[in-house]
């Protein structure tokens, strides 16, 4: 609770020196977004509660001509440095990142948290690695028709130090041959833990905007420490009325392959309500089957985002 008073006092201190998203100190622009999410969770399987998911700030600028920054801190989070990296600008379309980053891994994945179609995100991705940020070195180009990363990084999820010699190698690439169509494949390759087993996972996305409908879909297969798993996803939207999308999206995925009727389905209803251009109010019921051992674990979920 403290930490949350304290993020709000530090909130409203930065807006009173801002305008239009902006801070202005001397010379020099910082830009910053917040934005806050309570949640309500329902279900026979968890207990029903009012939740804080995020609670975030992203304080973003340039330093000169060819270098630029980003924070991000949360305030619900027991860690509270999210991110915080540097840019070494080389021209508009290609840069040097150096700091704890995100993995450049699959659609989803490079998708920040705010702008998530659903509450929850992809079963197998999350499970895989977590709610990761890394630290580590990428390199990353950006064009019309295509754009690709490739990081090095210490491998171990979200902590701040490495435990093991072998560092990890995760790239991403994604092609636009025609327009609001992006068709791409992701790669991890590492080490996990002192005993450095393997940890390797691979994978395609596709995903296409038509007006007010759009379509992704992601499958992707790989091994943790000798575990192989698999999993994939896909996800029809479509605007009913402006400013409400609904969505259907399916996904399947076994945490074990070896284990026999291991298999979890996944089935997300889902309304999205864009009440203005600072508020989006979620809707989520989840069907939960097991292959085997089949639980009464539905969920409702609603969450509703604030920002500027």
């Amino acid at each position: 609770m403290k930490k949350l008073l304290f993020f709000y006092v530090f909130i409203f201190i930065l807006n009173v020196f801002a305008s239009a998203g902006e801070i202005n100190v001397g010379d020099h622009t910082i830009n910053e977004y917040f934005y806050f999410q309570p949640k309500y969770s329902s279900g026979p399987a968890i207990t029903d509660s009012f939740t804080i998911s995020r609670a975030r700030i992203d304080l973003w600028g340039n330093i000169g001509e060819k270098s630029a920054y980003f924070i991000e801190i949360d305030a619900a989070s027991s860690q509270p440095l999210v991110y915080s990296w540097a840019d070494l600008l080389f021209d508009a379309n290609n840069k040097i990142t150096i700091g704890r980053i995100y993995y450049p891994f699959s659609l989803e994945y490079s998708t920040p948290p705010c702008k998530f179609d659903t509450i929850n995100p992809t079963s197998m991705l999350w499970a895989y690695f977590g709610y990761s940020r890394d630290i580590g070195i990428q390199w990353s180009s950006k064009y019309d028709l295509y754009k690709y990363y490739i990081a090095v990084v210490n491998g171990r999820d979200w902590e701040m130090t490495d435990n093991n010699d072998t560092k990890d190698i995760v790239g991403r690439c994604v092609l636009y041959p025609v327009k609001d169509l992006g068709i791409g494949i992701s790669y991890y390759n590492g080490k996990s833990g002192t005993t450095e087993a393997d940890k390797i996972l691979g994978g395609g996305e596709v995903s296409y905007i038509a007006g007010d409908f759009s379509f992704k879909g992601e499958l992707y297969a790989g091994k943790n420490s000798g575990i192989e798993t698999r999993g994939w996803y896909v996800q029809p939207s479509y605007y009913v009325l402006p400013g409400i999308q609904t969505l259907i999206k399916y996904e399947e995925w076994d945490s074990d392959l070896s284990v026999a009727g291991n298999g979890n389905i996944i089935t997300t209803l889902g309304v999205n309500w864009f009440y203005d251009k600072t508020t989006k109010l979620q809707i989520n019921y989840i069907s939960n089957k097991e292959e085997t051992a089949e639980t009464d674990n539905d969920q409702l979920l609603m969450q509703l985002q604030l920002s500027f």
